[in-house]
């Protein structure tokens, strides 16, 4: 693979940096320095559509956990996707599993 980036002449610098900025869950900006050239890239890695599909299969399964339906609702809240079915996902871990109320709290709070 070849990468075509536009460089920029910056203040010198001996060491060859990377630098990794402007992190969330799906991309985040590399920048690479060197003496005093400086290149940067996005790098993105969509995981919200992925994870879900991941979600579902799980969930769809015979036996599903306390544990699973606990991360799913988790997950969901966390990236403010799926809210109604992150209640349920949550009411479902507690059925099975007590302690997994605080999810339930949680996404009520969220919704």
């Amino acid at each position: 693979m070849i990468l075509k980036l536009p460089v920029k002449t910056v203040e010198a610098m001996e060491t060859m940096t990377f630098t990794i900025d402007n992190v969330n869950n799906d991309a985040a900006d590399v920048t690479l320095r060197r003496e005093m050239t400086q290149m940067s890239f996005r790098v993105e890695a969509p995981a919200l559509e992925q994870a879900l599909a991941n979600i579902d299969k799980a969930v769809a399964e015979k036996e599903v956990s306390a544990g699973t339906y606990g991360s799913a609702a988790s997950f969901a809240v966390e990236r403010k996707v799926r809210l109604k079915d992150a209640l349920e996902w949550a009411k479902k871990s507690v059925e099975l599993d007590p302690k997994f109320y605080p999810t339930v709290r949680s996404v009520s709070r969220a919704l």
